[in-house]
């Protein structure tokens, strides 16, 4: 039903007054326009922004499309009226949007307060309505409570009579509870194949939680070989056949152990249904008693009868034999029938009866006889050499000897040839010039020989029980233990070469194999050989050196040879740059920014920027660093700078495979191939000609192989370089990867290009062949290992992410270049950061001496004037070992990097600082990404 309106009088006069207003409104605005002419020539320019009170009251009233509609026809008749009298708009432009913005705001105004007052007198039928609900509800609730209290006395009378039925039962049941629950054996009910009932004893001797127990099925709890006969004997009770009442089965508790039950079964009814009432004794102490016994005597007698050593039962009181076994009869060659009832002297057993005598003494002095050695004399007359062992036992009631005598004749025999070989063991150890030598496994020398010591300096009793470690320096003492040791304890072998010091400070290189010995009596030890191998250390150091410097060399050659490409390319760079500058500059205020000309110099200020690194990296002298390279990537790379680098008139054509495989190696050395290859067939082709590059995926045979020097059959990525140059005659081929060989003339070239090439693709693992013919040019064959299980990974540079996020950190910048100030600032600031600046290390240090507190970050500069980046970096972290420091580089030399991270800096970024990317490395070194 719908609730009165309980203001009709007062609804009727605001729908009246709004009329009313509404009429007023029109009549003003009638008026305004009749008296417009008037008001301007009496009241001047000024009254014109009148007609904005009449466009609000509309507003007002008729709500949000009304003011629109009075703001668009007020601008229209202003506009009749102004023109009519040759006078100008009010406000001009800006008067027309305050007047239809100001309809809006309050003509939405009008409608938010309409649509209140409309929701207010909903709400206030709907509390009415639930008025009258309430009432009803009360009515109905006191009615339903009446009966409700009738219906719970009568219900309180039936549950007290039934309460004190439960009382009686509990009773009862309480007391055969008791019984059951201190039981000193387990009762189980079984029904159905399941347990229904257990006591408290049964959980405590299965080891199962109540829960694990309970209408589970019982055979899940048995041995499963005695699962099936426990499942059929409970069939066939509860089918009521007469069977034992007790016997014995497995079962397997909660933590996996198997223990032996003795059970007492009866047939009965459990809740109106067969069952069996079960009693349970735990018997696995006697069952495991009882197979001891049984085990111990099958031990003694296959002991006694398999032995391999002789073995005898004698009387006590006169030596009579009762038993041998089977080795005593083969050993003596007397059969077991000669032997029984008779003593060892009467068969003539002894080779010295004393020996007999002298055993017994010790049998009945000590108890026991261990290991006496005595000749005993065959059936046939030989003699052996054994040794005699003997302790009383009682058998029965009858005191008895049993004796086991080992043959050693054979071990007596192997003893002398083993002094005589370690005679001669000890003449070779002794005379020979490699280094032999023994170690306990905590390294310390048990045995070393002459040739060893001689390399040491110090005397063999001084180097016995020295460990090899005190002869090291410090810093590798623990790899010692940690890698040389442990390997031999845990693989069995080491091999290396170590530098040692010997008495008079003189370093001495050694190249040693250890191995553990394990012998099969006493503790293992580890045996090695070494070699002095300083002197070819020394010269492979000096190799190593001449190669670098060899390598380096060319290097500043090619750099050379790129200047004025390199040069060139800059020029044009700024010169794009210093375009759009001054074409940005140029601009009037007024007009905005072209984020076109703005996009196009940071690509170019990009492209100046990798030009730098890539001529960095080109003449660096670090080490080669080999990762997962896209071979055609670098191609392309590469000749990009040769094409500004050879005469225009050499045409440069590539043929690259799209499915190429990834190979591992150092992109620079990669591209100086390319380079010096290039160079070369420049050289070749003065007056112009071609240079083909190509890429292929290859697969290298055995027949191949074998036809060529240290190359394995495999997957291989081929690098062609052709030249439609000169070419060379045979002879010439043959030695132009020769350093310092070289067909030019005198100040034309050093010889250094393909020797370094050849060296590189050696370093790489991979094969370089030259095919050439005068006046038919030059081909260059290269194949490099490929990584075919890394087909699909991704080998392209990483890309930095354009969303990047700020932050609301404080971050202290220190760089002595005030516009790189100022960049990294303005850059930081506009992202949410609070930055601190410093221009030097002692005034970082200052600052956050002060500041600390409130540092997040701090991004340090390593080349600067004064104590520099490095230092001020290890007395930050001196000062404060948690503070997060990102190290800013143009490019980190040499092992700037690796000095820097470990004297606790967390990364580094690049500069020039290219906004996304520093702003992504600021952010992850605050959270604290890697």
């Amino acid at each position: 039903m719908t609730a009165p309106d309980k203001y009709p009088v007062r609804n009727r006069l605001v729908s009246r007054r709004s009329l009313c207003l509404g009429l007023v409104v029109l009549a003003m605005a009638a008026a305004y326009a009749i008296l417009f002419p008037w008001l301007i020539k009496t009241f001047g320019p000024r009254t014109r922004i009148f007609s904005l009170s009449f466009v609000l009251l509309a507003a007002w009233q008729w709500g949000l499309w009304g003011g629109v509609a009075a703001s668009i026809v007020n601008l229209g008749l202003n506009l009749i009226l102004h023109q009519s009298l040759g006078q100008p708009l009010a406000g001009g432009p800006l008067g027309v949007i305050v007047s239809m913005s100001l309809a809006v705001v309050v003509g939405r105004l009008s409608d938010v307060t309409r649509r209140l007052k409309e929701q207010l007198a909903t709400k206030r039928r709907t509390e009415e309505k639930l008025s009258e609900y309430h009432a009803h509800l009360e009515t109905e609730v006191q009615a339903r409570t009446a009966a409700l209290t009738e219906a719970n006395r009568r219900l309180e009378a039936e549950i007290s009579e039934r309460r004190r039925v439960e009382d009686a039962l509990r009773e009862g049941e309480e007391k055969y509870r008791l019984v059951v629950e201190n039981a000193s054996e387990a009762i189980l009910v079984a029904q159905d194949g399941k347990i229904r009932f257990f006591n408290a004893r049964t959980a405590a001797m299965t080891g199962y939680s109540p829960d694990e127990l309970i209408d589970r099925p019982f055979d899940q709890f048995l041995h499963f070989e005695d699962r099936a006969m426990v499942v059929e004997r409970h069939q066939r009770r509860v089918a009521g056949e007469k069977l034992p009442p007790a016997y014995d089965f497995r079962v397997l508790t909660a933590a996996g152990e198997t223990r032996w039950l003795e059970v007492n079964a009866v047939r009965f009814d459990w809740e109106g249904r067969p069952a069996t009432l079960n009693f349970l004794t735990d018997v696995t102490d006697r069952k495991n008693a009882e197979a001891a016994l049984k085990a111990s005597e099958q031990m003694f007698q296959a002991a006694f009868r398999f032995s391999p050593d002789w073995v005898s039962i004698s009387t006590l009181d006169d030596g009579r034999y009762l038993d041998v076994n089977e080795a005593y009869c083969q050993g003596t060659g007397w059969g077991r029938g000669e032997v029984i009832g008779k003593t060892s002297t009467e068969i003539g057993l002894w080779v010295d009866p004393e020996d007999r005598r002298r055993g017994a003494e010790l049998i009945e002095k000590n108890g026991r006889l261990n290991q006496m050695e005595a000749a005993f004399c065959r059936k046939n007359g030989q003699q052996i050499i054994a040794l005699w062992s003997a302790a009383p036992v009682t058998i029965g009631d009858q005191a008895c000897i049993i004796s086991v005598v080992q043959d050693i004749t054979d071990q007596k025999k192997a003893e002398q040839s083993l002094r005589a070989s370690e005679k001669r063991f000890r003449d070779l150890f002794e005379s020979i010039t490699d280094l032999v030598y023994t170690q306990d496994l905590e390294g310390r020398f048990l045995s070393v020989n002459p040739a060893l010591a001689e390399t040491f300096g110090h005397p063999p009793e001084e180097l016995i029980g020295r460990r090899a470690a005190e002869f090291m320096k410090p810093e590798f003492r623990e790899a010692f233990e940690t890698e040389y040791l442990h390997a031999l304890r845990t693989e069995g072998r080491y091999a290396g070469t170590s530098l040692y010091f010997r008495a008079n400070g003189q370093r001495r290189y050694i190249d040693y194999r250890s191995s553990l010995v394990r012998p099969d009596e006493g503790e293992p030890y580890i045996s090695g050989t070494g070699r002095d191998v300083t002197e070819q250390i020394q010269a492979e150091k000096q190799l190593k050196s001449l190669q670098h410097q060899l390598l380096q060399a060319q290097k500043m050659e090619a750099v050379g040879t790129l200047a004025s490409g390199i040069a060139h390319d800059f020029n044009n760079i700024l010169h794009a740059v210093s375009g759009y500058l001054e074409l940005l500059g140029s601009r009037r205020r007024d007009i905005p920014p072209d984020h076109r000309h703005l996009a196009e110099i940071n690509l170019l200020t990009e492209r100046a920027a990798e030009l730098v690194r890539r001529l960095l990296t080109f003449s660096r002298k670090v080490e080669s660093r080999t990762e997962l390279v896209d071979l055609n990537g670098e191609v392309v790379q590469t000749v990009k700078m040769l094409e500004r680098t050879i005469p225009k008139m050499i045409e440069i054509n590539t043929d690259l495979a799209e499915d190429l495989w990834p190979v591992r190696g150092d992109r620079t050395q990669i591209e100086q191939v390319v380079m010096n290859l290039g160079a070369n067939a420049r050289d070749a082709m003065p007056q112009g000609g071609r240079l083909d590059i190509q890429t292929s995926n290859v697969t290298l045979d055995e027949e191949y192989s074998r036809s060529q020097v240290d190359v394995f059959p495999g997957e291989y990525v081929r690098l062609r370089v052709s030249d439609t140059g000169h070419g060379m005659d045979p002879e010439t081929v043959q030695h132009i990867f020769e350093p310092f060989f070289t067909t030019k003339g005198v100040g034309q070239g050093t010889g250094l290009g393909l020797s370094t090439v050849y060296g590189i693709v050696q370093g790489h693992g991979g094969h370089l062949t030259c095919t050439s013919r005068p006046g038919q040019g030059t081909t260059f064959d290269i194949f490099l290992p490929a990584l075919v299980e890394a087909v699909g990974l991704d080998v392209a540079r990483i890309e930095v992410k354009d969303q990047v996020a700020g932050g609301d950190e404080t971050i202290l910048l220190v760089d002595d270049e005030p516009s790189v100030l100022d960049i990294a600032r303005d850059i930081l600031g506009q992202y949410g950061y609070t930055v601190i600046r410093a221009m030097s290390g002692e005034e970082a240090l200052d600052i956050y001496g002060d500041r600390g507190g409130e540092i997040d970050l701090v991004i340090l500069d390593l080349n600067m004037p004064g104590m520099g980046g490095q230092a001020c970096l290890e007395e930050l972290v001196k000062r404060d070992p948690t503070v997060r420091v990102l190290v800013a580089s143009g490019y980190p030399a040499g092992g700037a990097e690796e000095s820097v991270l470990e004297a606790g800096a967390w990364g580094f970024v690049g500069k020039p600082y290219r906004l996304a990317h520093f702003l992504t490395r600021v952010r992850e070194a605050l959270d604290g990404g890697s």
